[in-house]
């Protein structure tokens, strides 16, 4: 319901549909075990510790010009499972061909957007708990 919402809002739903093929798929090991001057330092504390994937994809607009785009996604995305060759369902902007939204990677940063606040709630209770019980032992 509020997807529905916010693809009308931005427009989303007057993109035109089509299938784009994925032409390249690369994995990325999770970067736990690298020293910090190894990381790429792009991904936030949960996704290093997850494996990843890149995918290039292209597609044909309507005047049958080619347009490529990459995505990046963890592991626990249903789009991870995709490689050199399938297809997934995108829509473009008639105004410009090389945009596009792809439905999965967007539900894919929202539950990182709302898995990181949960996280940073939840961190912030832990300290501001803990300053408490010091400030009560101590008074």
């Amino acid at each position: 319901m509020l997807i529905d919402i916010r693809k009308r809002l931005r427009g989303y739903d007057k993109w035109i549909p089509t299938e784009a093929k994925i032409l390249s798929s690369k994995l990325t090991e999770p970067e736990a075990g690298l020293r910090r001057s190894e990381r790429s330092g792009t991904q936030n504390s949960r996704d290093q510790w997850q494996w990843h994937s890149t995918c290039m994809i292209g597609w044909k607009d309507a005047s049958d010009s080619f347009h490529t785009a990459f995505y990046s996604v963890s592991e626990i995305s249903p789009l991870f499972q995709f490689y050199e060759g399938q297809t997934v369902s995108i829509r473009y902007n008639p105004v410009n061909p090389g945009e596009f939204y792809l439905h999965e990677l967007f539900i894919d940063r929202v539950s990182m957007t709302v898995g990181n606040a949960v996280d940073l709630l939840l961190y912030s209770t832990i300290v501001v708990a803990i300053i408490f019980m010091i400030w009560h032992h101590f008074r």
